[in-house]
């Protein structure tokens, strides 16, 4: 696969995910040679990071990113889906919830950033459902 140098991080704003383990992340990426970027939305959670991370001030700018690294649990990369809706951008998940069936890393495997970051991995396509409940008159609810 291509080498990963933009990479648009989206953490859960909802846990608390120690900024230690935060800037190992931000580090090993950038030490890897990929830009980091956020959205404006997560720009004062990461604040204390500001000087590793780019905002990006419209989606536009979303064109350049190769990949999103999300920190949470399954429900943040299922949130994390919907927000990059229309995006070509493979996202990747990194599990700071309780199950984590969704995610591929643990944060004791952040070593494994690198190989992400060389191109040394495959992307799997999944499918994403819209569905909506009707009541007997037609109604959406």
């Amino acid at each position: 696969m291509n080498k990963i140098e933009s990479i648009v991080l989206i953490p859960n704003t909802s846990k608390n995910i120690p900024h230690d383990r935060i800037l190992s992340v931000l580090h090993r990426l950038r030490d890897g040679g990929c830009r980091i970027f956020t959205m404006p939305e997560f720009a004062g959670y990461l604040g204390f990071a500001h000087e590793l991370i780019h905002v990006i001030g419209e989606r536009a700018e979303l064109a350049g990113i190769q990949a999103a690294l999300v920190l949470g649990g399954d429900g943040s990369i299922i949130e994390a889906s919907h927000m990059l809706l229309g995006e070509d951008i493979p996202i990747i998940g990194m599990n700071f919830g309780h199950v984590g069936f969704l995610a591929e890393l643990e944060m004791s495997e952040v070593h494994l950033l690198d190989a992400l970051i060389s191109g040394d991995y495959e992307t799997d396509e999944r499918m994403m459902l819209d569905a909506a409940v009707t009541d007997e008159g037609g109604r959406v609810r």
